[in-house]
Parts: structure tokens; sequence; C-alpha cells
């Protein structure tokens, strides 16, 4: 969006790269045809999807098709149909895959213990324990998920309980927090506003959607630059401000305490526990808030 552009809609997606690559491989008709949906288009060149004009015809293999579509729409593939300038499609870093949110949680549940220094009791770590336990690049205390994630994940792990990804595994997204985002007049926005696609209600009663839209009706007699946040008075300038506003979930599962019973051997705290939990936890309120 160049400077001075008016914001009309925005598009947030959580769909995982790795299934857009295996449409890509064996089913290239059917996601030019979903990249024509979120473009509002009739006709997209596969040449801007998958970076070859011989794409769809049979000579090429699946795993040729799913590299040529990797190239162009992920990482640093350079497609307008993936990088918001025609459209949204998928996430694209590396870090936001399926691949990624399975180590991360492997790593979780692997079992560690913490022998606290001051009262003796054997317990499962805290998110600032159980950070340090894991190598750089698969959690970071400056990313409110990562530290929060091993904590409780990890904490699943000490009780004995073995856990797995809830079925379908993925990244969803969940509800704003009613009044966050008000018209001119402090009023709430329509809830038609926000509309949720891509997923389905689980038999939890939790929203499992992959993509939100998120666009006044016709009828509004107010323009997107005016829609402010209620927490900061500040108006609504950029996609990304929306997306910090909405909370991720990742649904897992896991059986009964004392499943598993080999508990490693504790690592010694010396001094009071530290948490420094403080900022996680609030912000994990703030989502279960936003999705009761």
């Amino acid at each position: 969006m160049g400077s001075g552009a008016t914001i009309m809609r925005i598009e947030l997606t959580t769909e995982l790269p790795e299934y857009w690559s295996l449409l890509a491989a064996y089913k290239p008709q059917l996601l030019l045809r979903l990249v024509e949906e979120f473009a509002g288009e009739d006709n997209v060149s596969p040449v801007d999807v998958f970076g070859r004009e011989d794409a769809l015809s049979e000579g090429i293999s699946p795993q040729q098709r799913e590299k040529a579509f990797s190239n162009c729409m992920l990482g640093r593939g350079t497609s307008p149909y993936n990088d918001g300038r025609r459209a949204i499609c998928c996430m694209r870093q590396q870090s936001n895959t399926l691949a990624a949110a399975a180590a991360l949680a492997t790593l979780a549940c692997t079992p560690h213990t913490i022998l606290d220094g001051v009262d003796g009791r054997v317990r499962a770590p805290n998110c600032s324990e159980a950070t340090s336990f894991f190598e750089i690049g698969f959690a970071q205390l400056g990313r409110a998920s990562d530290p929060l994630l091993l904590e409780r994940l990890g904490r699943l792990a000490f009780e004995g309980r073995v856990v797995g990804f809830a079925s379908p595994p993925g990244i969803y997204m969940g509800k704003i927090q009613p009044g966050r985002l008000i018209a001119p007049d402090g009023s709430e926005l329509p809830e038609e506003s926000f509309c949720f696609s891509r997923g389905r209600l689980g038999e939890d009663g939790e929203g499992r959607f992959q993509r939100l839209t998120f666009e006044l009706p016709d009828d509004a007699d107010f323009a997107m630059a005016d829609v402010r946040d209620a927490a900061t008075g500040r108006p609504l300038r950029y996609g990304g401000e929306l997306a910090d506003l909405v909370p991720i979930s990742v649904f897992f599962q896991a059986t009964e305490p004392d499943t598993v019973i080999d508990i490693p051997d504790p690592v010694v705290v010396e001094g009071a526990a530290t948490p420094n939990c403080e900022e996680f936890e609030a912000l994990y309120a703030n989502f279960e808030r936003a999705g009761s």
C-alpha cells in the first residue's frame, strides 16, 4: 500500500504453506481457483503463481510444480498474490510452518524438572526457565507465544501426559475482544465487519478459522481510517495493527496424568524462582477473554 493510500479491506490468514504446497503439486487447478477467489479476479495466470508458463502441463512432475510454487509464492518469492498487493493466500515465512510448530511442540513436550532452591519442590519449569533448555531460534523470550507455549506444554509433560496436536493440526484465529475496535462515535463496529472463513467450529465450540476479512458494511457512514483502537485511541492505519489484536490458537489433546512415569532428574535452581512471565500471562489472559 503506497503512501496516502486508503484502506478498503484487511485480510489476515494463518493457512499453512504445507497445505498450499500440496495443492500446488497435486491440485494446481484448485489452487488457481482459490487464488482467483482471494484476489477477486477471474483469471490468474499460472506464471504469477508458479513462475513458469508450463506449470500445468503433463510434462511437469508434482515435485517440480511444488518447487516452482515455493520459489514464486513462499519465502522470498515475489508473486503479488501472496504479498498483499493482489492477495494473501498463506503464511510464507519459515518460522510460520507446520514443521516449525511441530518442532517447538516436540521440544516443549520433552519432560524437564526443576528442583527449586528455596522450598525444595520438584516442579515443572516456568516460561523463562523452559526457554533456556532449548536451542536459540526455537523459542525466544521476546516472542510472547513461544515461552508461554513451552511452559504450558512442559507442565503437561511434567504431569506424565502424552500430548499431541488436535486434528486437524493448524494455526487458527479467534475473535477480537468485543469493543476493542470502535467507530468514530465510540460505538462497537458491526459484527458483519468481521468475516471468518476457511475453517469451522470445533466440537468444543472453539472456532478453527484460518482467514479473517475485515471490511466495513456498504452502509457505514465512516471510513476504515476512522476506526480506532479503544485501548490506545489511535486510528487503524495498517493491517499489522489488526493482526496484533487477533488471538492465535494451536489446539492440543492430552492423555490423563501419569500415563508416562519416567521423570528425568531435576535441574537445581539456586534462590527463588524468577518467572519473568507476567507479560506473557497477561497476553494469554487477554486472548482467553477475547475468545469467551
